[in-house]
């Protein structure tokens, strides 16, 4: 979902199967707590809705590098106000590490 106004965050959280009997409100609160923790955002008052998805086995499968690149700039000029980051966003795995670094290394983008 990409707002007119505002920002989307999507955010992953690597579970096994026990997580998937977890409350969506809770993994929203482990999401949002997280964030605040890294100071990837200063207030949960921010957030104004949010949705959970969950899947199994849900890793990016990519094939075509240049298919890819197509896809990210067609995203670049159709919204404007969508970052891509993490595993789903650049298609491909990153450990948790990694994936902390992409978004600090994005946020100092924009």
């Amino acid at each position: 979902m990409v707002l007119e106004e505002g920002n989307s965050l999507s955010l992953e959280i690597i579970c096994g199967d026990d997580t998937f009997s977890i409350p969506k409100q809770s993994l929203f609160n482990t999401g949002i707590n997280t964030l605040l923790k890294l100071g990837l955002i200063v207030d949960k008052k921010i957030i104004q809705d949010y949705f959970v998805v969950k899947h199994k086995y849900a890793y990016p499968v990519l094939t075509n590098i240049e298919y890819l690149e197509k896809i990210k700039q067609y995203i670049k000029t159709k919204y404007a106000n969508l970052y891509l980051a993490g595993r789903m966003g650049n298609h491909s795995y990153y450990d948790i590490e990694d994936c902390v670094w992409n978004v600090k290394q994005l946020i100092e983008q924009i």
